[in-house]
């Protein structure tokens, strides 16, 4: 009999104690189900702000502004960040254009970075062609040209996936590629096409860089041999992203240096998406075979 009265005696002590755990089972069901009522009735129960990161990600995922609404009024942080990012990258992603505007009213910070992807709000807009929750998000101040932890820029996500309208957009709005970083002629006489080669090898899974050596790779890249001084997006026999197939002019030291060194940056959208890790020594190096094996 003791050891039963003890039972129910930790038990009202552990409820006392912490009332948040069944309050936090109700909210994330109320939630769950979209249901503002009960989400007002169990949100009283909350007293821990850590509890309602869970309930205002998946309110602000769906669409639920009245339920996001009371989760920040309860005191939820908007950036709050679950494993797979914030409430502010969610609700841009999916296009609802009123979350987005709660959450930046509460202070959500528009250049958070969250996630596998480290991407800001903006990269998710963008890669969705969501227009309207971009707006928002530059009107708050968010940095047009931020990289991605993939070193990827929004207008990279926009064009790559052929969201024409919003590509326009945040070129309108100051979005656009880095600049052609300059390669004197000296720099390159003086580089090692030999250790151009041998650093080159890492684009072999992609592209066919030696004279006769075909790509090692299931889905390559058009031929890097006679690259050098040749017309971008020339060769009538490959399939060129839309980014690149729209750039114009030759392929010449300076721009096969940059595209080197940041190829979605040189040409947003362009389907190369790897960057080699080559320091700047073996980059100008790389530029120096492929002038080599052009024959120049």
């Amino acid at each position: 009999m003791r050891r039963a009265a003890r039972i129910v005696l930790t038990g009202l002590i552990a409820f006392n104690l912490w009332p948040d755990a069944t309050g936090a089972d109700e909210l994330r069901d109320a939630v769950d189900a979209g249901d503002v009522d009960a989400t007002l009735a169990a949100i009283v129960g909350v007293t821990d702000p850590k509890l309602l990161a869970r309930p205002l990600y998946f309110s602000a995922r769906d669409g639920h502004a009245e339920i996001v609404a009371l989760l920040l009024d309860h005191g939820a942080d908007p950036d709050a960040e679950l494993s797979f990012g914030t409430p502010l990258r969610i609700a841009a992603r999916n296009g609802h254009a009123e979350i987005v505007a709660l959450l930046l009213a509460k202070g959500a910070d528009p250049d958070a970075t969250s996630g596998e992807q480290e991407q800001a709000a903006l990269h998710d807009a963008a890669e969705l062609g969501r227009l309207a929750t971009a707006e928002l998000l530059l009107r708050a101040g968010a940095d047009v040209n931020l990289r991605n932890g993939r070193n990827h820029l929004p207008l990279h996500l926009s064009a790559l996936k052929e969201r024409r309208e919003m590509t326009d957009w945040l070129r309108a709005n100051g979005a656009g590629a880095t600049e052609a970083a300059r390669l004197s002629e000296e720099e390159l006489d003086a580089a090692d096409p030999e250790l151009g080669r041998t650093a080159s090898l890492v684009c072999t899974t992609c592209h066919e860089v030696e004279p006769g050596a075909a790509p090692t790779g299931r889905h390559h890249g058009p031929t890097l041999v006679g690259v050098f001084g040749r017309e971008m997006a020339m060769l009538e026999d490959y399939p060129y992203s839309e980014a690149l197939a729209a750039q114009s002019g030759a392929w010449t030291a300076d721009a096969l240096f940059s595209f080197v060194s940041d190829p979605t940056g040189m040409v947003p959208g362009t389907r190369m998406q790897w960057t080699p890790d080559l320091d700047r020594a073996q980059r100008v190096a790389v530029v120096a075979y492929l002038r080599r094996v052009a024959g120049q």
